[in-house]
């Protein structure tokens, strides 16, 4: 029996992605109305800080200050919704989202990406097909939802997924690498194989392509293919 390397997470590092830090724009209101809208705003460039220089445990104490004044801000509520994500707080994020349904609508990623990290997958798949029923809209969530499916076992349907994948923020050689992951865990060796190949033609070959070609290869039960195939993916490890 042959085990493909684990998928790599969905995010670098598993960490939420950077660029879906919400914008405050807030900071930059003209006018103020009286003193307590003021100290918001205040607070509001104080928090501008620590998003722009990625800390956000500093931001936390700050929000929390602001939600003490404006109660139900939801641009406050975006905030720490992202922070808690980034501070790997994922069950006080799913918290949030019950005590606040202002964040239902414009946190459907955040939310299905927090169950994900709770490993309560079938929730989280629930959450992606009511948000994006369709596939080829959002590369966020279709790239959470190839993640999912794995977790899931529904091995096949993630590799069409990831195999469906075609953007300019996405790798193709990782999607290569996961995508036949997911074929080859679906008995779909021979199709994984001729991912990888393809791939490696195009953009030369990865020591994760070649580890997954491996993998592939020994599901076959050409143990001496396969030899020599992971003799290539050390080699490229180097």
């Amino acid at each position: 029996h042959s085990t493909n390397r684990s998928q790599r997470f969905l995010l670098p590092n598993s960490r939420f992605p950077q660029k879906t830090n919400p914008p405050l724009h807030r900071v930059h209101r003209a006018f103020v109305l009286d003193a307590a809208m003021a100290a918001v705003e205040d607070l509001f460039a104080e928090l501008q800080v620590h998003v722009e220089s990625d800390d956000h445990a500093a931001a936390l104490p700050v929000i929390d200050k602001i939600l003490a004044e404006a109660p139900g801000d939801e641009d406050a509520l975006q905030c720490k919704l992202v922070a808690l994500i980034h501070t790997k707080r994922f069950r006080d994020a799913l918290a949030l989202f019950e005590s606040a349904p202002a964040l239902a609508g414009a946190g459907a990623f955040e939310k299905a990406y927090v169950l994900y990290r709770l490993n309560r997958q079938e929730e989280a798949i629930e959450a992606i097909e009511t948000a994006a029923p369709k596939t080829g809209v959002d590369v966020r969530m279709d790239l959470l939802r190839a993640q999912v499916l794995y977790r899931l076992g529904r091995y096949h349907d993630s590799g069409e997924v990831y195999g469906a994948l075609e953007d300019d923020d996405t790798d193709p050689g990782e999607m290569a690498v996961n995508q036949s992951a997911a074929m080859s865990e679906a008995g779909e060796a021979e199709e994984a194989e001729n991912v990888l190949k393809g791939t490696g033609a195009m953009l030369g070959e990865s020591a994760d392509m070649a580890y997954n070609r491996a993998c592939a290869v020994i599901a076959r039960g050409d143990l001496a293919r396969a030899l020599n195939v992971l003799d290539a993916a050390e080699t490229l490890h180097r």
